[in-house]
């Protein structure tokens, strides 16, 4: 059986003792617990703890553009990620084949990206990358700055458990 959030905080409150074996919280209390298991969310997100599959995806690399946004309604529409830690991965694919090909590039560190004296430098085709969790969307960069028209980006995110959106969810 699946349990409501409303079912989930009166179980709660029944463990800690607030409440009765047969009783339920009042509607207050119930909003009060709604709000503090989505910040819980939040904080397990932090942590890794709530991720629980990779998502792929796919975005168009635009010739001589090598700054995407990430974050829903972005460039890269997928939720943002809170870290470098949380994207698995990010390769290009070539559509100029028939299949597209897809290729990985290198994470770049902080250090590493820093390092790098000319950032605006520019090649067929990338081969690194370094994600920056700028807010409210973060800043993925490509490096070099792609100049082939043919490119697509593929990123690979951890997916988070989401907020619930009320206490009648499931």
């Amino acid at each position: 059986r699946v349990a409501t959030v409303s079912e989930l905080v009166d179980a709660a409150l029944q463990e800690i003792g607030a409440l009765g074996a047969s009783e339920t919280a009042t509607a207050g209390d119930a909003q009060l617990g709604f709000l503090r298991l989505n910040r819980l969310l939040d904080r397990y997100a932090n942590q890794g703890l709530t991720m629980y599959e990779v998502t792929r995806t796919t975005w168009a690399i635009s010739a001589n553009d090598g700054e995407y946004t990430v974050g829903t309604g972005a460039n890269v529409s997928v939720a943002r990620p809170v870290s470098m830690n949380a994207i698995q991965d990010v390769r290009f694919i070539d559509t100029t084949p028939n299949p597209d090909e897809e290729f990985p590039l290198q994470r770049l560190t902080v250090d590493q990206y820093a390092a790098i004296s000319m950032k605006a430098e520019t090649g067929v085709y990338p081969q690194a990358w370094y994600y920056n969790p700028t807010f409210t969307t973060g800043t993925l960069t490509l490096w070099p700055v792609p100049t082939s028209t043919t490119l697509q980006g593929a990123l690979y995110a951890l997916t988070r458990v989401p907020q619930f959106a009320a206490l009648s969810t499931s």
